[in-house]
């Protein structure tokens, strides 16, 4: 369709410059001359999105929609406006519509797989992954996030092969690394794990995880004295909330009985 609206060209112009407020004015107007204008309603959804107004983005991408049924896109940024109001159902009803108009759309993909994730649908997610890395083998998120599923299955050969693929593609992602680490805790191979907690801490000293995880590997293989410096660090960074509490206990409970065996 050609816009001839001053109003519309106006305000595509403005939310290429990061003038929300202004955009979303000028889109207003252009669809109080045209209220039919699909493109029109999808654009104020996405200014209104990126503004953080979720219920109006939904209520304008629901007119777009209604308007143009078949519009991958449209049905794409709909589930992502729903996934962010934290409505996983609706977002997931969109992301399989925009599918079905196009298995091809890797984001929709990728996107559903991490509704589905966070649903507790850790076998939909992992299919959605995959869906996504065969369309993209070099996508780091799909890889990352394919990693953590697997890993929430117990397959945690599968998650070491994908933490392995997001640092072949990015050797600087400091959760790749550490969690790589835990995984190869896990399976025994405690060296791997300090390699990779400390590329990790390399890439972020003040990240309190891989320095935990540092001090516990380092305890298992007998190196008390820099198990005990890592355990201190581990302290001060470590969040002092609920969340942590039984991290923090143990760290002092370490501390403690490190303290007894270097006397």
């Amino acid at each position: 369709m050609s816009h001839l609206g001053d109003h519309y060209h106006l305000a595509t112009a403005l939310l290429k410059k990061g003038d929300l407020e202004g955009a979303i004015a000028e889109y207003r107007l252009d669809l109080s001359l045209n209220p039919n204008d699909a493109c029109a309603h999808s654009n104020l959804g996405f200014a209104l999105l990126k503004k953080g107004d979720l219920k109006e983005a939904i209520a304008e991408y629901r007119a777009a929609l209604r308007l143009n049924p078949d519009s991958v896109e449209i049905h794409f940024c709909l589930g992502t406006a729903l996934q962010k109001k934290g409505d996983l159902e609706r977002a997931i009803t969109e992301y399989r519509a925009a599918l079905r108009l196009n298995p091809n759309e890797v984001d929709a993909h990728y996107n559903l797989g991490t509704a589905l994730s966070k649903k507790g649908d850790i076998n939909g997610a992992i299919t959605e992954y995959r869906a996504t890395l065969r369309l993209n083998p070099n996508e780091v998120d799909a890889h990352y996030s394919l990693g953590s599923a697997l890993e929430k299955k117990g397959d945690f050969e599968g998650a070491i092969a994908e933490y392995r693929a997001v640092l072949d593609l990015n050797p600087n992602h400091v959760g790749a690394h550490c969690n790589l680490g835990i995984e190869l805790k896990k399976k025994g191979d405690l060296e791997g794990a300090i390699a990779e907690y400390r590329a990790a801490l390399r890439l972020d000293p003040n990240e309190a995880g891989p320095r935990y995880g540092l001090a516990v590997s380092l305890e298992a293989i007998g190196d008390l004295v820099s198990s005990r410096k890592e355990y201190k660090k581990a302290l001060k960074l470590i969040p002092k909330t609920s969340e942590y509490e039984d991290h923090i206990k143990y760290i002092r409970s370490a501390l403690s009985r490190l303290a007894g065996a270097m006397r």
